[in-house]
Parts: structure tokens; sequence; C-alpha cells
């Protein structure tokens, strides 16, 4: 999983005027807490991610915070310490130890290194909804000509919200590449995996939600992803259909709201954003971010690339370099690496 950085530049954006000409005072800027977790009915893991907000003048918007105690808690149950897998990634030991559990409510819990205490409100899991069928529609002229859809029937009581999303995944023998110029000559270093892995791809960014105000309890079709062809095997997806709260949809409505807006006079005044995460230490603090629960649906599809005669569009060719094949071999790690079989994937 990536940083937010959507989250932090739109968040950090609000609070300006669009009109007015704004004079940034390095001095007056206060480091702000970003807050990026969830969990879910799926089996974990469940990741959290914590960063702190940065000036505009440094390379980065943000900062990884290591070392804070992180842990989920559910209502009247369990509490569930984070481990830190990577700076400023946290995450459940593994899938046993914690699974959500559809009509419970959650919580998170964070005291940083220097002392500092932020919690979030309870939310409640939601029964999923589930997937009925996925359809594929080829588009020559997108650069990414696979448009998937899926269509799913939404329940014929009122206030449901959702959220999509999707991740790709792609068996690897690689897992590490090192890339080297100097005078010798262009050299690319490779190391192979120590076990099965897959690669992971998501659509970075992206923010599709959906509610039933206008379609309660008829099917709903949205357009999930726009994938590549760059070659005729089929490409494997898992689709993640969310139940969300009505206050997870009007955080990321307004988050969407923001990005989308031109910066002309006639659009909406900045808003500041609201989530669900506040301070315990300092309750006045603003801090960044969301800790959401939702019920879950998941769908693995293979979708065909393979019933059109246009041409493959293969990506870039690279500059050239020497490979290189080293003697150890590397552990299947990282936030876009796993070696945990997807669901559904066929050998």
């Amino acid at each position: 999983m990536e940083k937010n950085w959507v989250l932090y530049i739109c968040l950090s954006l609000f609070t300006t005027s669009c009109i007015d000409e704004v004079k940034l005072n390095q001095e007056d800027f206060q480091s702000k807490l970003i807050v990026d977790g969830s969990i879910s009915n799926a089996s974990g893991p469940y990741r959290v991610l914590l960063n702190y907000s940065l000036p505009y003048t440094e390379a980065g918007l943000t900062q990884t915070v290591s070392g804070a105690n992180v842990s989920i808690v559910e209502e009247g149950g369990q509490t569930v310490n984070l481990i830190e897998v990577s700076t400023g990634i946290y995450e459940t030991a593994d899938s046993f130890v914690l699974k959500g559990q559809i009509g419970k409510s959650y919580y998170l819990k964070i005291r940083t290194a220097n002392g500092r205490e932020y919690q979030s409100r309870p939310e409640k899991i939601l029964p999923p909804v589930p997937i009925d069928t996925f359809k594929v529609a080829f588009q020559p002229k997108q650069a990414k000509p696979f448009e998937l859809s899926i269509k799913t029937k939404d329940p014929v009581e009122k206030g449901n919200f959702y959220r999509w999303k999707w991740m790709h995944y792609d068996s690897i023998s690689i897992c590490k590449t090192s890339l080297t110029k100097n005078e010798a000559g262009n050299f690319s270093y490779k190391s192979f995996c120590c076990e099965k892995c897959w690669s992971i791809e998501t659509c970075s960014g992206c923010i599709d939600i959906g509610s039933d105000a206008l379609i309660n309890g008829k099917y709903i079709e949205p357009t999930i992803a726009r994938l590549p062809y760059e070659s005729k095997r089929p490409y494997f997806v898992i689709v993640e259909q969310h139940s969300v709260s009505k206050e997870y949809y009007q955080f990321w409505q307004l988050v969407s709201t923001q990005i989308n807006n031109s910066g002309g006079i006639f659009d909406n005044a900045p808003a500041q954003i609201q989530g669900n995460i506040f301070g315990v230490t300092d309750p006045n603090e603003q801090v960044l971010g969301y800790f959401s629960a939702t019920g879950v649906t998941l769908k693995p599809i293979y979708v065909p690339r393979d019933f059109t005669n246009y041409a493959i569009r293969p990506p870039a060719t690279p500059s050239s370099f020497e490979v290189i094949y080293l003697p150890n071999c590397q552990p299947c790690r990282g936030i876009s690496k796993t070696p945990i079989k997807p669901l559904g994937w066929i050998e």
C-alpha cells in the first residue's frame, strides 16, 4: 500500500482560499499526523499507515512515523497490537490473530514515540453486498483499452454506501532489481525470490464511491478499472466491493470533490475535511485521515484479452542494461509483493 499522498495534498490545501493570494509562513507550519487504515470481514493482515505532514519546501510531503504503539480494539472484545513491519507501516501479525466480524464495531488507538495519544471513533462492519457478474468492454482508442465493470444488486433497505477497489496480481520470480550506471557500462542486478511470490498493483489515488440515493433496490453497474493491453494473457484482478458507513462515504466524497475542483471562481469553496481520528492528548489537535471498518465482498476475475485483433501495446523499452543474476535470493516482502497465494489464483 502506497503513502496517502492524495489525502495530504487535498487536506492541506483546503484551508486556503481559491481566490485570495496566500503567503505561506514556514515558521507557522505545524506538522500533522496522517492516518490511513482499515479492518474488514476479510482475512487480514490489516494495515495502518502513519505519516507526518511536512512543509511544502520539503522534498516530500510526508514523513513516516516510526516507533508508535498501534492497536485495533473490538468494542467489548479483544485488543490486538500491530507490528511495525516497515517504517511507518503497521500490521496485525497474521490472519488468525484478528478477523473483523460483521455487526461488530472497531476503533484504532495510537501512541506515538513522543507519548501523544490518538484514537478513532468506532465504526461497525456492515453486511457486505454480493457481486453478481462482471463485464469487459474493449475501447481501442484508450491508452488502457479494457474497461472492467461489475453488476451488483442494491438491497431494498435505503442508506447503502459503497466503495470499490481492485488489486492486480502477477506471479514473479525476481524479487529485487537494482540498476547501476558507471564507466564500465549499464548493469541490472537481479535477485530471485526465495519463495513463491506475487506482485501487487493497485489504482493509486482512485476514489470510486457510490450510494443508493437514486437507485435504491436496483442494480448498480460501476466501472471499476481500465486495464492495459501488453499481452493476450488474461489479466488477474481481485475486485473489492466495500459496504461503508455514511461518514466514510461523506469523507471520501468531499476528498474527491476537492480533487476534481479546477480552482475556478465557480468551484465550491475549499472545505476543512474532518475524518474520524482525534487527539486524546490534545482534543484540539487536527489529525488527518480515516480508520474504516467495512463489510467487503471479494471477487477474483481473470479478464480475457484475447478477443481482439488489434495490435498489442507493449510497455516502453527501457535503456539497454547488462543483466547480472546474483546468487543470493531475496524474500518476498514489501508493499508491492506478497508470498500469500491470491484468492482465486489458478496455477
